[in-house]
């Protein structure tokens, strides 16, 4: 969870955690998991997971896949042009990923049981997700929390899980005044314990 919901005043930057440490990419994903999914019996840290597009554009299939885990296909969408990999605390995986233009948001919801698909507005561009603090105490305590995070309109936008991704949280507005055409590349937690976000090649957090 980000502490009131807002930036940090001071930038603290640290060097991402593994696997957060690897050069983003817009068609593959890394995000540490548990060992299977989901399976939080050993915790969040256990492994790195892979998502990557495959398939044609006319039906993408977003493929996971783990070093004990073969490559299972998650979701098929058209068109599909980014995602970003993360799990809830119960190794469930969700999914922020742009299909045909159009920004989206695949999760487990569990008080429905099952999975759903939220669209973000209209216009909104580059969507990240992560599971922010993956270490059982802080998930114990209820400190860790699902963060999507996405631009509209040159404005760094954030939901939570905590809140069913149904509040927007403005993060920082005109970010295209400080980078031209702006894109969130990454968010992750760094090895201080910060959330840390790569736009455009410049740190947020």
């Amino acid at each position: 969870m980000m502490p009131g919901n807002a930036l940090s005043t001071t930038l603290m930057y640290a060097p991402y955690l593994p696997p957060d440490n690897i050069t983003p990419s817009l068609t593959t994903s890394y995000q540490l998991g548990g060992i299977g999914l989901s399976d939080a019996s050993q915790g969040l840290q256990v492994q790195t997971w892979t998502l990557t597009i495959a398939g044609p554009l006319t039906l993408n299939d977003m493929v996971i896949s783990s070093p004990n885990t073969p490559a299972t296909v998650l979701l098929s969408k058209p068109n599909v042009t980014s995602v970003s990999l993360a799990f809830d605390q119960n190794m469930k995986p969700c999914i922020a990923y742009v299909s045909q233009g159009n920004a989206y948001f695949w999760w487990y919801d569990n008080t429905i049981p099952g999975y759903t698909i939220i669209t973000l507005p209209a216009g909104s561009t580059s969507p990240q997700c992560t599971f922010d603090d993956k270490r059982k105490v802080s998930i114990n305590l209820g400190k860790s929390d699902i963060i999507l995070c996405y631009l509209l309109n040159n404005d760094l936008y954030m939901r939570q899980e905590r809140d069913r991704f149904t509040i927007d949280y403005v993060l920082r507005v005109s970010v295209g005044n400080d980078i031209p055409n702006p894109s969130l590349l990454k968010i992750g937690m760094n090895n201080i314990g910060r959330l840390e976000f790569t736009m455009s090649g410049s740190l947020w957090q």
